[in-house]
């Protein structure tokens, strides 16, 4: 995609009622109710729950990520194993879990 580029790009996923991309790109990938994905950002062989967030510039790779849960602009998720052991719950398959936002809009980066 291109930066200034407004259109998404959906490939190969599932994308329920109510979801948005805003000049996001997201592949094999399922989306819940009310996801809103917004430029830039890069969403691959995921699951997200209902009311997520992804903010500009932001990648996901290979994650489950709950409902309501909101992430920072480029926040980086399933690239680096090693740094995502350290923050997320990883599966002996390198599914990445990411739980619940705790308080509404709490944001995780």
């Amino acid at each position: 995609l291109d930066g200034n580029s407004r259109n998404g790009k959906i490939v190969d996923s599932i994308v329920s009622l109510g979801c948005i991309i805003k000049g996001g790109y997201v592949e094999n990938s399922i989306l819940s109710y009310n996801v809103v994905i917004r430029s830039n950002a890069h969403v691959e062989e995921s699951i997200l729950m209902s009311n997520v967030d992804v903010e500009r510039g932001c990648k996901i790779r290979r994650a489950i990520i709950d409902k309501g849960v909101m992430l920072e602009d480029g926040t980086v998720i399933g690239y680096d194993k090693r740094q995502d052991r350290k923050n997320y719950f990883v599966s002996e398959n390198g599914i990445l879990v990411i739980p619940k936002t705790r308080e509404r809009g709490e944001k995780y980066a």
